[in-house]
């Protein structure tokens, strides 16, 4: 029992820091594009903002509370939604292509090619956001958790009367009823 218990208790806070430590790293990862709130396209070249950064910079140069309306959003993306690929079919950076003369209007309003659409890929800050609640919510119940079985397993371990020693006291009391 003693040595099923060690292992139990080691595995189950291994599990804990390992999901701790992934969700830190994946915080670290780096995001360099641009993104605007809402799902559709943005209307005016100033509702786009640049961010470049990290998940932890996003959290504290937004807030939280920001960042949680930014998951909803389909615009925070890696890589694809940066670029734009008009008719001529190659690919072009968002602002270089913002920049190009017939594109924005003065007023600044802009002039997207009619079959344009956002390119699906992975949203940044649905990441970071699901990361965030991973740290606030999964790892202190999983804690909480882990320190329950530890204490179960300790007392099982250490009192003298065992779960093998109940195990061992409720066979015998039933056979000593059968006889």
């Amino acid at each position: 029992m003693k040595s099923f218990g060690k292992w139990s208790i080691t595995l189950i806070w291994i599990i804990v820091l390992i999901i701790l430590v992934l969700a830190l790293v994946f915080l670290g990862m780096y995001y360099d594009g641009y993104y605007w709130e809402g799902k559709g396209l943005p209307v005016n070249i100033n509702d786009i903002k640049t961010f470049n950064g990290n998940g932890y910079q996003l959290i504290t140069q937004l807030g939280i509370g920001k960042l949680m309306r930014l998951v909803s959003s389909q615009s925070f993306i890696w890589g694809y939604s940066n670029i734009v690929v008009p008719d001529g079919g190659q690919g072009i950076d968002l602002m270089t292509w913002l920049q190009q003369p017939g594109n924005v209007n003065n007023s600044g309003v802009i002039q997207w090619p009619q079959n344009y659409e956002l390119e699906a890929g992975t949203n940044f800050s649905e990441v970071v956001g699901s990361l965030l609640i991973v740290l606030l919510v999964a790892i202190p119940v999983l804690i909480l958790i882990g320190i329950y079985v530890t204490k179960k397993m300790i007392k099982a371990m250490t009192h003298p009367y065992s779960i093998e020693y109940l195990d061992t006291q409720k066979k015998i009391e039933k056979n000593n009823k059968r006889s």
